[in-house]
């Protein structure tokens, strides 16, 4: 009975702390994903002085965007002809991790 209560308060406990971490270590990979995708965007940029178009897919393959069932992984949106928008959606309720260029302090965030 001892063991049974401490290991559902281990358990409950553990689920408590992963709510508690700061969503920058949670989302650490999509980040860090994330910034290399920006690095490549932003080299060709530079290259050919535009953004690559959404419907490029081989070039957004070669720039290291995923497809799967729910489409890009991270969605990739061109805004203007300067500016672009990266989101990770994890299923279907927000909060979502995005990344928008050109607001002057260009950081990840999460969006409603």
């Amino acid at each position: 009975m001892k063991n049974t209560f401490i290991g559902i308060f281990l358990l409950a406990a553990i689920a408590v702390g992963y709510t508690q971490i700061p969503w920058q270590w949670r989302r650490y990979k999509d980040i860090e994903n994330g910034n290399t995708l920006i690095q490549h965007l932003e080299t060709y940029r530079r290259q050919y002085n535009k953004l690559p178009e959404p419907h490029e897919e081989a070039l957004l393959i070669q720039l290291g965007f995923h497809k799967n069932k729910q489409g890009w992984q991270p969605n990739y949106q061109k805004i203007g002809s300067n500016d672009y928008l990266i989101i990770y959606k994890d299923g279907f309720a927000p909060p979502y991790l995005q990344y928008r260029s050109g607001t002057g302090k260009p950081e990840w965030a999460l969006a409603e």
